[in-house]
Parts: structure tokens; C-alpha cells; sequence
């Protein structure tokens, strides 16, 4: 487990204050009869000589960030426990290749509602997207460019 942490700090050592440029930030609310429907897309652009180096650690980052904002929902609270950590496992379970892009996509996670996928294409265009979570991708990627990333793994 301690090796794990390690990798994870690591990796956002590596990331935390990175420069991007975002294209597109598209929030859509919608009410329905009992509950608000929410939804964002937020697509930016790496600003590094080589972005495509950073696709594992952003991923992960936001994988992080997604995982630690979560919260249960609905009956997913009899998977919840506060206690449960992010680490290397649970983000390669939710990464693949596709088409020559990486691409993240979580729904519940040990009860947690994160309903977050990212696309990360080469050449560092990124594709955040997030269901009924408000507008919190947003506060990720503030975050992230300004290096206030100090959440443990968890």
C-alpha cells in the first residue's frame, strides 16, 4: 500500500500547477419532477512541449479529486466508508485505450457517486465530463493550475 501512495504522489507532484487552456465549459441544469439533472463538459488543451507524458498523472488527478468529492447516493451508502482510499487499483479499473485515446470513466466507486469521465487525446486536448455533479469540475481544474492539490489519498 505504501508503494502505491507513493506512485499516487508522484503523480500529482507532476501535474499540480500544469498550464492549460480551456476551449469549452458547458453546464446544462435541468429540472425534473423531483430531483435537479446536472451536467458539464469541460474541454481544454495542455500548454507543455510534450502534453501526451502527462495523461497518466492528470488522470489520475482528476480521478483523485472526482473520488474525494464523491459522495453516496440512493442505497450506494451500504458500499460507502469514509475510510477507503484512492490508489492505483480502483484508476486502472477505470482506464482504456480507445481509438488512440486514454480515456477514464467512473460511475460508483466503494458507494461513492463520481459519474466522471475524461477523454485525453494525443496532443493534450482533454474532454472532462460529469453527470449530477454540479459544477464541481470546474473547482477541479482551479485547483490543479494553481497547485492547491494537498488532499491525502484517500
Amino acid at each position: 500500500m505504501t508503494q502505491n501512495k507513493n506512485i499516487g504522489h508522484k503523480m500529482l507532484e507532476v501535474i499540480v500547477g500544469s498550464d492549460f487552456d480551456v476551449i469549452i465549459n458547458d453546464y446544462n441544469e435541468i429540472d425534473s419532477h423531483t430531483d435537479k439533472i446536472t451536467s458539464q463538459q469541460i474541454v481544454f488543451q495542455f500548454i507543455e512541449d510534450e502534453p501526451d507524458l502527462f495523461a497518466f498523472d492528470l488522470l489520475f488527478t482528476l480521478g483523485l479529486m472526482s473520488y474525494i468529492d464523491a459522495q453516496p447516493v440512493g442505497i450506494s451508502h451500504h458500499h460507502y466508508n469514509r475510510n477507503d482510499e484512492w490508489g492505483i487499483e480502483k484508476f486502472l479499473k477505470c482506464l482504456r485505450f480507445e481509438r488512440g485515446n486514454l480515456i477514464f470513466s467512473s460511475d460508483y466507486i466503494d458507494g461513492r457517486m463520481m459519474k466522471t469521465d475524461i477523454q485525453f487525446k494525443p496532443g493534450g486536448k482533454v474532454t472532462l465530463s460529469t453527470q449530477n455533479r454540479g459544477r464541481i469540475a470546474e473547482h477541479w481544474l482551479m485547483k490543479l493550475q494553481k497547485g492547491l492539490v494537498d488532499e491525502p489519498l484517500h
